[in-house]
């Protein structure tokens, strides 16, 4: 997964151009810790924001 959001931010990420890509993993309780810790390192290394739902019904909480 992390293999092709790098790619994806490489071909496609282009802010100047109004296209603007960030690692969002769906939620913390369905991510490894890997993707989470990836997700942030992506989003250091091509200064990117990064988002993520904590809860996404009343029923996950």
């Amino acid at each position: 997964m992390l293999e092709w959001l790098t790619e994806a931010i490489e071909q496609f990420h282009r802010p100047d151009e109004g296209i603007s890509l960030m690692p969002a993993p769906t939620g913390i309780h369905l991510a490894s810790d890997a993707l989470l810790k990836g997700c942030v390192e992506l989003s250091d290394r091509y200064d990117l924001c990064c988002h993520t739902h904590l809860l996404e019904t009343k029923a996950q909480s």
